[in-house]
């Protein structure tokens, strides 16, 4: 049996514990890289969706015209299609059950479910503007999935004091922080997503937030004259093409 002097053995601690350091800090960059990609590929898919159940207006707003077709089933094979094309895999990985398993079914069936308790509204005949936008899909489909996942992940829309309409969007301290501070920021590259380990409602957190920022279709309702009335009834922030509208915030409870 081979001794070991005092030496020997501090030398042999020392390195052991540098290399279980080491290894703890590559395994923590590796859970959050994987964090922020099914984050983003949630995101894919949401942003899929959204395209697929509100972006033709003109159809859902035509008063002549009964049955859409924009059903949760077509909105679910579309945004699916969509998210293939972007990502090149599929959405859901048969014989996987982790959280994020569990949250891209989640995301599944809040969408389905929003558009398909939409159908009355959605098909109505001789009613205009039916209000059935983005930002409506959107908040409804973060409630329902805030709901299935309720202690494990949330997710809500969120947007500077200044251009909010809805109170359910509210920043909490750290979103404000992270909109103004990082998202308004001159040095930070548009796009990028910001995250960082923080307490939420008194737990231990993993947050993520992605910004949003106005394209063509959003300036018809948050463009100007500033503090005319759109078409749903609120004031235009006088937004501009490109500018920060908002972001993502989700929350992924670590204990």
């Amino acid at each position: 049996m081979k001794r070991w002097n005092i030496l020997q053995l501090i030398a042999l601690i020392t390195s052991t514990a540098l290399l279980s350091i080491g290894n703890s800090h590559a395994s923590a960059q590796q859970d959050e890289a994987r964090l922020i990609a099914n984050l983003e590929e949630l995101m894919i898919f949401l942003s899929a969706a959204q395209s697929a159940a509100t972006g033709n207006q003109d159809l859902i707003n035509d008063p002549e015209l009964g049955d859409k077709g924009i059903t949760g089933k077509m909105v679910i094979t579309e945004a699916l299609n969509n998210y293939k094309e972007k990502t090149g895999g599929r959405f859901l990985t048969p014989g996987s059950n982790d959280l994020f398993y569990q949250a891209r079914k989640a995301m599944l069936s809040a969408v389905k479910s929003v558009v398909d308790e939409a159908q009355p509204v959605i098909n109505a005949k001789g009613v205009g503007f039916k209000g059935f936008i983005p930002a409506v899909f959107r908040s409804q489909v973060s409630i329902k999935f805030s709901d299935k996942m309720a202690g494990k992940i949330t997710f809500k829309a969120t947007a500077p004091n200044q251009l909010l309409r809805n109170k359910y969007h509210v920043p909490d301290s750290w979103e404000a922080n992270v909109l103004t501070s990082v998202f308004e920021s001159a040095t930070h590259s548009k796009g990028e997503s910001y995250t960082e380990r923080s307490q939420h409602n008194g737990k231990n957190a993993y947050r993520y937030m992605k910004p949003m920022y106005y394209k063509p279709g959003c300036l018809s309702c948050h463009g100007n004259p500033k503090g005319s009335i759109d078409i749903t009834g609120g004031k235009r922030e006088g937004g501009k093409l490109g500018q920060l509208a908002g972001a993502m915030s989700f929350v992924i409870y670590t204990e």
